[in-house]
Formats: C-alpha cells, structure tokens, sequence
C-alpha cells in the first residue's frame, strides 16, 4: 500500500486540437488574450517514455522529460494514472522537478513506482538532472527506452487552465492543448476561446504520432 502521507496528484483533463496554419494559430491566439490568458515560456522538451518487461506502463504512463528554456534545465519525472471519463484525455498526474525534489516527494513517488511494477528504484533517481544518468539508473533496474518524443512548446496561462502549442518535427506539425483540472473547467475554456465545433483530439501524442509516423518510436529535430 502507498503511505497515505500523499504527494498531491493533478487531475490532468486534456483535449488537443491540430493546428493547421499560422492564421489559425494568430487567431486562437487574439480570443485568448481578450480572455486573459498570458504568455509565460516557451521551451524545448524531450519526452523519454518508460516501461518494464511486463509492460506494467502500457495503460499508464512513466515519463522523465529533459526540459530547457533560455535560462535553465531540468529533469521532470512523469507518472499518469489513467482516469474512467472517455470524452477527453483523464489522468491523474503526479509530477515532481529535480531541482525541486523534496525527500518526502522522492519516497513517494519510489513507492508509487513500486505499487505500479514491483521494482524498488533508489530515491537518488528524482533528484538527478543529467538525462544519461537518469536513463541509466532506470535501464539498471529494468526499465527500456518505449518512445522518445521532442516537441517545442509555448504555454500560456489564465485564470482557470493552461493553453499550450506544442510543435513537433514536420512529420506531425502544431498542435494546440488545453489542459485543466476538471471536466467543467475543460469544457468552459474550449468554448471561450471558440474551439468547440472544431475536431478535438482526445488521443494522447503518443498515439497521435504513433499513427502519424508508422509507429515510429523517436522523433527529434535534426
């Protein structure tokens, strides 16, 4: 059993939307600043997505993501346990940054990963910021490579959810995704900022790339 001395977990709910010009982008854009919404950074992220032998990740997601912007980079350690609501992408998500790792967040998230899989990985692992040592912490212990993503990411901020576009090598291009803490919160931002008769995407970028590439488990920039 996890302690019940939790690390708070967000209620991650998601729906994404292609982007399919600048135009359309500009104009999401202008109804999103008239609705508050601020831009706060823009980064480079590479997603390393885990598993184990006995695909104990294949209906969750283990995830440590090597982040960078102008100023400084992090390690970010990703688990999602997936939710029951089907109309957009429902996680629980507990999340924890190197730089801001607590003991307390270490031991739970150890205990959360062996709750998952049955492997005891150290604690020294959530406070590591060198990708390479991080990978070969976990390729010790049992974990593999299942998918690299990298992806160009603008965030912005209001008052009630997180809008972020997200670019990706030209095989998959711009996506736009809104990310809120509940399904009320989600459904109201997609309408304020006039999304909501266009086709959302429900699926996760895993599954979006894998079916945009041929199943191909790596895609970097040149």
């Amino acid at each position: 059993m996890i302690k019940e001395a939790e690390m708070k977990a967000f209620h991650e709910c998601e729906l994404k939307l292609k982007i399919d010009s600048m135009e359309m982008k500009d104009a999401i854009i202008t109804r999103m600043k008239n609705n508050g919404y601020i831009h706060r950074e823009y980064s480079l992220e590479t997603d390393y997505i885990l598993d184990t032998e006995m695909k104990d990740f294949d209906k969750q997601l283990f995830r440590v993501r090597k982040y960078s912007n102008k100023e400084f980079e992090d390690l970010i350690f990703t688990i999602k346990i997936k939710g029951q609501d089907i109309s957009f992408q429902d996680n629980m998500e507990y999340e924890i940054c190197a730089s801001q790792c607590t003991n307390h967040d270490a031991e739970y998230m150890k205990e959360l990963v062996k709750h998952m899989t049955g492997i005891w990985i150290p604690e020294k692992l959530f406070f590591e910021k060198n990708i390479m040592e991080a990978l070969d912490i976990l390729k010790k212990f049992g974990f593999y490579i299942k998918r690299v993503i990298q992806k160009k990411r603008d965030v912005y901020v209001g008052e009630h959810a997180k809008i972020l576009f997200d670019t990706f090598p030209k095989s998959v291009g711009t996506y736009l995704e809104i990310e809120a803490g509940s399904k009320q919160n989600l459904e109201m931002e997609v309408k304020r900022i006039g999304v909501e008769k266009l086709p959302l995407e429900k699926r996760n970028y895993g599954q979006i790339i894998e079916s945009l590439t041929e199943g191909k488990n790596r895609l970097e920039f040149d």
